[in-house]
């Protein structure tokens, strides 16, 4: 390898860094929306219970690493009693940007309605939750994004479990 390849190399390597940091801090501030899917699993059913999940969410970067999100979740059907679980979550959300990849911790609440399909009347509450995760920049104003939440005490008197999240998907900076 000469000193010409070397130069080449290194002056590619660097202007990749500089356009994801600069395509990433694209989105350190304003409005973000997003979609994900993923599996949900009820924490201590036996047998053990899952389902697909999904989410659609929005989100304001109000300054640097904080944000605050909201979140439409649907967190699939559970067959022991024909059972759907859904709601809107509120997250305050915590940034550790590292390049084009950001890391993130969330913690907030979420307001579940829980329709047993008519074989016991519905439910609904509010509890907790939280989650972490990652984003990696892709182009611009578009990140991967991949994550874990968990949803604490849904159900009230029925089911009153923890379900867990894994989801991935795509987040868009506007």
């Amino acid at each position: 390898m000469t000193i010409k390849h070397i130069t080449l190399l290194g002056t590619l390597l660097i202007s990749t860094l500089t356009w994801s940091t600069a395509s990433s801090a694209a989105s350190l501030l304003g409005i973000y929306a997003g979609a994900s899917v993923g599996k949900a699993e009820i924490a201590n059913s036996d047998p053990k219970e899952d389902s697909t999940a999904n989410k659609a969410y929005a989100g304001y970067r109000i300054f640097g690493p904080i944000a605050i999100e909201v979140a439409r979740v649907d967190l699939g059907e559970y067959g022991s009693l024909p059972t759907s679980i859904d709601g809107i979550a509120a997250d305050a959300v915590l940034y550790l940007p590292a390049g084009p990849i950001n890391l993130f911790a969330k913690a907030g609440m979420f307001n579940w309605n829980v329709d047993y399909n008519g074989f016991l009347p519905a439910e609904t509450g509010t509890d907790s939750k939280f989650g972490f995760g990652l984003e990696y920049n892709i182009f611009l104003n578009i990140d991967f994004r991949l994550e874990y939440e968990k949803y604490t005490g849904v159900g009230g008197t029925t089911i009153n479990e923890d379900i867990s999240m894994i989801s991935a998907g795509v987040n868009i900076a506007f």
